[in-house]
């Protein structure tokens, strides 16, 4: 039986939205891909139209709507690639305040050199602004917070899908008090009344209480939540919105006993709920479904979930053809799919047992999103399905607590938020417990779009024959196992004026060095570059990290990194053995919290890697009084028949110590890390041309204070080494074996 004739798609291609729906479908797809896939999208566009729509006159008509959606998505796309390729370095801009978040003001109907916007602009600036400030002034620079490695935050798509042109910071000249968006203002300042309440009326779990009704979790460590699966009752959605506006309706009903009024009433107050919580693509999307239903009762209409689904996915992408890149859109819709559609094919599906409904539901749910959170996050929280049936029951009680809390007297407050607070942390112990277990969170690596299609191919075959479905899931896995043994690869990441350097051969891992930048809030190299990088390669154990010295821009990512991912060996210098200094006491005490072992290495020293080994070098011992660059532990890397040197920040006289002692090892290399980001203080003449690395690699920041790397150290390393590469020009540097030679990519092109 073919598809487009079973029941389940028979029901769906009778509306007529659904044509409006794929026609924005394939556009977006058009709008997103190459030529060549994009003539098979619209290939089979036309023959959708022409196999499953029968009236002449609905075919023009959805053809015709189908044009309109692609020119108009095209027009978007131009507009928005001209609005960002502009120069608004100097420019004098114009805008008013529609968002306050953590990491900045959002300027919204902005001017730019007198010249009107229709997207908008993310500013940093340390003035207290308010929602509906006009703010006049002229960009200075724009922000570089942006690294170049696989499986960092990618900010351009996170802006596109918020229609945000750039992040700047700006020279103010004026602010214009009060000027625009008052009722979103007033909410605003609302939204901060109430969490203040509850600050005041609970003596703990105030943030985490404020994060569920609120949608303001800036205060609340994710980790453990994260890794347990139940991230999602922290963000507003479906689930928060269908408590509220059942217990407005509910309420409403002291008011008016008419259905049609208590819609009304409720329609209000889910519009203004959804502003005030900052209007998020999940919430938008519950609120129009929810809206829907209830503009249904106001009609006496019947409420169809397949067409409301649709519209709100139509709604959204017309505002924002970009959203499709918003990880918040992807997991909702996948959500609310598993809910009203995969849950209908699961062995509970029919059961009036309310328990097995509800593990029906949070298992459809968890298969809905696994490829998003797998394509995503490049995780998979392991015991989520239990973690969720455990704690799910609760939220609409906490909930329900929370709003109690809000507007009962103070002396019933306190005691309606203690039994809020006393299941919020049996949430957060749960949540605790489970993210210790081992395998809680598995790092799966990148997820090719072939996999997620043959994920959604097998959910089918489930559907049409479950033992089939057996035997084909079986060799899925044989054939992921058998490809996870991964071919020798050295990556230099782009992690600003640091160093962090990985070596994966086979299953073996080593990290030299982990980032850092000083005196930076929040989080730093490790979990902003190097995690993301971990999880992105499905590394879940790393044999042996080498810390060459004690510099934060060296050892700070390292620290960071420690429980977040399972570290066999600490390898450190003979020279900090029983030296006092902070940020290595501080690694020490980490790495004993979470049962890493502290090795010392001293000048000669080497251990087995995969089927090469690393050698160490230091002419310092424990006890030595020399500088912490001076001191760094260098090493090299002796495998397939070719050799790699990491000098972490040496000067030239532990360059000379290194061609008067250890000559044989170090000419002629193939790799070479070149020692303290290209600082003058090191590449000594005499050593380069000992050396004649084949591939000189510079680990340096854009644009970073001290100038790396000097211009004469670039000079001398051009006229000894083939190949110079610089991670602040070219990103993150792979180097990978093809048939015995050596070969390197780069993130970025020069």
């Amino acid at each position: 039986m073919g598809v487009f004739n079973s029941k389940m798609f028979r029901g769906i291609f009778k509306r007529p939205i659904i044509y409006l729906f794929i026609s924005i479908i394939g556009a977006l797809f058009l709008m997103h891909t190459s030529f060549k896939f994009s003539v098979l999208i619209f290939i089979l566009i036309v023959f959708l139209i022409e196999k499953t729509v029968g009236n002449k006159a609905y075919k023009i008509t959805i053809s015709v709507f189908f044009i309109l959606v692609l020119l108009y998505f095209i027009m978007f796309s131009l507009s928005y690639k001209k609005e960002i390729s502009y120069d608004y370095i100097g420019s004098d801009i114009c805008g008013f305040v529609s968002e306050i978040k953590s990491y900045g003001v959002v300027l919204d109907d902005c001017l730019v050199d007198g010249a009107k916007s229709k997207f908008k602009f993310v500013i940093y600036t340390d003035i207290n602004l308010d929602i509906g400030d006009e703010i006049i002034g002229k960009i200075k620079y724009k922000s570089a917070g942006k690294y170049y490695n696989d499986g960092s935050f990618n900010i351009d798509n996170y802006n596109k899908a918020k229609r945000i042109v750039g992040n700047f910071y700006p020279h103010i000249y004026s602010i214009n008090k009060n000027k625009k968006y008052f009722i979103k203002r007033a909410l605003f300042h609302y939204r901060n009344s109430i969490a203040n309440t509850l600050r005041i009326n609970m003596n703990k779990n105030a943030d985490v209480l404020i994060a569920m009704l609120l949608g303001i979790s800036s205060d609340i460590d994710m980790k453990n939540i994260r890794v347990a699966g139940i991230i999602h009752i922290f963000a507003i959605s479906g689930l928060h919105l269908a408590i509220i506006s059942k217990i407005i309706y509910i309420f409403s009903s002291f008011i008016t006993p008419k259905i049609k009024y208590k819609s009304l009433i409720t329609i209000l107050f889910v519009v203004l709920y959804t502003i005030m919580t900052g209007a998020h693509i999940s919430t938008i999307r519950a609120a129009i479904m929810i809206l829907i239903y209830l503009f249904g009762n106001v009609f006496v209409r019947a409420y169809d979930k397949t067409t409301a689904l649709m519209l709100a996915f139509i709604v959204i992408v017309i505002n924002s053809p970009y959203s499709l890149l918003d990880v918040g859109f992807l997991l909702s819709f996948s959500a609310v799919i598993g809910i009203f559609y995969i849950s209908d094919i699961l062995f509970f599906a029919n059961s009036k047992n309310e328990m097995k409904c509800a593990i029906n539901t949070i298992v459809a749910v968890w298969i809905a999103i696994l490829p998003v959170v797998a394509f995503s996050y490049y995780t998979v929280n392991t015991y989520s399905i239990i973690t969720n049936f455990l704690i799910l029951p609760l939220v609409p009680i906490i909930i329900v607590l929370g709003l109690f809390g809000v507007i009962l007297p103070t002396f019933l407050s306190k005691g309606v938020l203690f039994i809020a607070s006393f299941l919020i942390d049996y949430i957060m112990n749960l949540s605790g417990f489970i993210a210790r277990l081992p395998y809680s969170e598995i790092f799966i690596g990148k997820v090719s779009i072939f996999f997620v299609a043959l994920y959604f191919l097998l959910l089918y075959v489930y559907y049409k024959n479950k033992k089939a479905f057996v035997v084909c899931t079986v060799f899925v896995i044989a054939f992921v196992f058998v490809k996870s043994n991964k071919p020798f690869e050295l990556t230099f990441l782009d992690i600003d004026n640091g160093d962090c350097a990985v070596i994966r051969d086979g299953r073996e891992v080593c990290i030299i060095d982990g980032g850092g930048i000083p005196f930076k809030e929040g989080k730093n190299q490790g979990l902003k570059v190097l995690l993301p990088y971990i999880k992105y390669s499905g590394i879940n154990k790393v044999d042996n990290v080498i810390v060459t010295h004690s510099d934060f821009d060296h050892i700070y990512g390292i620290i960071e990194i420690i429980g977040e991912v399972k570290i066999c060996n600490i390898i450190l210098s003979d020279f900090y053995k029983d030296k006092d200094v902070y940020l290595m006491n501080e690694l020490k005490s980490k790495a004993s919290k979470y049962g890493v072992k502290i090795k010392y290495a001293k000048d000669g020293d080497y251990i087995d890697f995969s089927s090469g080994k690393i050698i160490f070098y230091t002419p310092y011992k424990n006890g030595s009084d020399v500088s912490y660059n001076k001191a760094s532990l260098m090493s090299m890397l002796k495998i397939h028949k070719k050799r790699f040197l990491f000098l972490g920040d040496c000067e030239k006289e532990e360059e000379v110590f290194l061609v008067e002692n250890h000559s044989r090892d170090i000419e002629r290399l193939d790799v070479l890390k070149v020692a303290h980001h290209g600082s003058k203080s090191s590449s000594d003449g005499r050593f380069l041309k000992f050396a004649r690395p084949s591939l000189a690699v510079i680990s340096a920041g854009r644009n970073n204070r001290f100038n790396h790397p000097h211009s004469d150290v670039v000079k001398r390393l051009k006229t000894s080494a083939k190949d110079v590469l610089v991670t602040a020009r070219r990103g993150q540097i792979k180097v990978f074996l093809n048939k015995d030679r050596l070969k390197y990519s780069t993130y970025l092109y020069e």
